[in-house]
């Protein structure tokens, strides 16, 4: 979120949350809806660090495609968030939790891209709580 983090099962309606354009800008989505429901979790690890999110989750690639946290197996290099700006990050795993968590998805007025736990995800499917949004 612009101005700190807090964690995603207490973001509401309304909310900013830091968000990046296609030139990898940093800017603002607001927040118009919250989903909450359950969904297969796994945990993505990348040189930004770990986030546990749905098998569903859209992650933003490197090359500008976006693919599915199941699908980051085959893929080498995805964007994340660091000191304000995008930068790349390496997958180095992604292992599945073999559990079904409560979840939250955070919708905008469009499709954005969003920052979570360093991480540059595609608006869409769920969040799992209780990962810390930036």
């Amino acid at each position: 979120m612009p101005g700190g983090t807090k964690p995603i099962d207490e973001i509401a309606v309304g909310d900013a949350v830091t968000t990046s354009g296609a030139d990898g800008a940093g800017s603002r989505g607001i927040v118009v809806k919250v989903l909450k429901t359950r969904d297969r979790t796994v945990v993505v690890t990348t040189t930004m660090g770990h986030l546990m999110t749905t098998e569903s989750q859209p992650f933003c690639l490197a090359d500008g495609s976006v693919r599915s946290a199941s699908e980051l197996k085959k893929v080498v290099k995805v964007f994340g968030w660091f000191e304000g700006k995008r930068s790349e990050a390496k997958v180095e795993e992604v292992k599945s939790t073999g559990r079904t968590e409560v979840v939250f998805g955070l919708v905008f007025a469009e499709p954005v891209d969003f920052v979570v736990n360093h991480q540059l995800l595609r608006s869409g499917p769920a969040a799992v709580k209780p990962r810390i949004v930036e």
